[in-house]
This record gives structure tokens, sequence and C-alpha cells, in this order.
């Protein structure tokens, strides 16, 4: 049931994504190939999961919202804690420090 309802959001998704305009609509484009990143990966398909996040990368929204930069380094971090690469898992979370502290100062 499960992979019945991961493949039909797949299905969608991917058709939300051709329909949407890059250009006008980056963010949402980028919130979708996230999107498309985790189905992939409930369906077992890892190669074109990272293939949606490495197209996040280097999207123009990636540099230009941080939300879309925190959202693809946590999904980062989380890649390498489950292959227990705990140092690679900290670089990125230490990248997400940054925009988390200037988003919400830690008074102490």
């Amino acid at each position: 049931m499960k992979q019945e309802s991961a493949q039909i959001s797949k299905t969608v998704c991917e058709e939300k994504l051709e329909q949407v305009d890059r250009t006008l609509n980056p963010l949402i484009a980028a919130k979708l190939m996230l999107a498309l990143y985790d189905i992939n990966l409930d369906l077992g398909d890892s190669q074109t999961a990272e293939e949606y996040l490495q197209s996040v990368k280097q999207s123009d929204e990636f540099n230009k919202s941080d939300e879309i930069q925190y959202l693809w380094l946590r999904k980062k971090a989380t890649q390498h804690l489950y292959k227990r690469e705990y140092l690679l898992a900290k670089d990125f979370l230490n990248a997400l420090l940054p925009s988390l502290k200037h988003k919400h100062p830690i008074s102490g």
C-alpha cells in the first residue's frame, strides 16, 4: 500500500514539476524536487533521488533561498547519518547553524 501511495505521489509531483514555470516559480520547482528526492528514497531509487538533490543544489533558487539551503543541507546531513558518516553529517549540520542563528538568535 505504501509503495502504491509513493508511486502515485511521484507521478503527481513529476507532472507538477513539468507544468511549473521554473523561471517564474523557482521556489515551487525546488520544493517539488526536494519532495521527489524523498519519494524516490521511499521507493528505493537512491540514484534518482540524488539526481533531484543535485538539481536543487545547481538551481538559482538554492543561492537565493535560505529555506531551500536549509532543507537541502538537512537532507544531506541525514544521508550521512544513515550511512554512519558522522563527521560528514556534522559538517552539513554545522553549515545550518549560521542561517538558524540569523533567523532565531540564541540568547544566553
